[in-house]
């Protein structure tokens, strides 16, 4: 009688702390003290919270979180169909994820764990963190046509948002224009002028903040404007 009670309450105990989102192992698969004790640590898991990232190419992200006290590891999962799945596991507060597609937006959780008895319980799932791969380097560039006063300019399509153009004045670089096709054309040049370009892709934060995400520049290309017919 008194060890139906004992498992009684153990059961409850952990059917209580399933309610904060921790996970701890069935009743069944270990002795009742044994099983209470892990009701207990498993409490005592930390919810992960500072999570971040950082953009290290258009396949890699480096996920970076706050520490959480007595954590013996973390497990990363990302969202794919609508659904959480395991990464993998890690004992420190970063993990970079890896063979992503480029300029793809992608979504996170992490969750501290504790190792009791050769068991992992789980504190709570951290909040969700959305971010994205940069687009591949721009391929392709070339000067399509040549006017007294404009330079039409063409490049190869790839996975992006849209395309930024950059014009060489005085030295310094300056974006001038962006585009979601795979031309541009620049107006408004003076005649029989040298003029630089280059071109990035940009994948475009879904929030619409300045946190966008760029692939690398493309090559530079040249082109004089044509001299002007008109008599001066």
């Amino acid at each position: 009688m008194k060890n139906g009670m004992k498992k009684t309450a153990a059961v409850v105990m952990a059917a209580m702390l399933m309610g904060t989102g921790a996970v701890v192992p069935a009743a069944e698969d270990m002795g009742i003290f044994s099983q209470t004790a892990i009701v207990a640590e498993a409490a005592s898991v930390g919810k992960v919270t500072g999570l971040k990232s950082k953009t290290l190419s258009n396949s890699e992200i480096q996920l970076n979180w706050s520490k959480v006290k007595g954590a013996s590891g973390y497990t990363v999962y990302m969202r794919k169909n609508g659904k959480y799945n395991k990464l993998g596991d890690c004992k420190g507060t970063s993990y970079t994820v890896k063979k992503l597609p480029n300029a793809t937006r992608e979504n996170f959780k992490v969750r501290a764990y504790k190792t009791v008895k050769g068991k992992k319980v789980y504190g709570k799932y951290s909040a969700n963190w959305n971010t994205a791969t940069n687009p591949q380097a721009c391929k392709g560039l070339k000067v399509s046509s040549v006017g007294t006063d404009s330079v039409k300019l063409s490049w190869t399509k790839i996975g992006c948002t849209n395309y930024r153009i950059y014009q060489n004045i005085k030295g310094e670089w300056k974006e001038i224009g962006k585009t979601t096709g795979t031309s541009y054309t620049v107006k408004k040049l003076a005649p029989a002028t040298k003029y630089q370009f280059k071109i990035r892709a940009c994948k475009q934060d879904d929030k619409k903040t300045s946190n966008n995400h760029y692939g690398k520049y493309s090559g530079v290309v040249t082109a004089t404007t044509k001299k002007s017919d008109k008599i001066t």
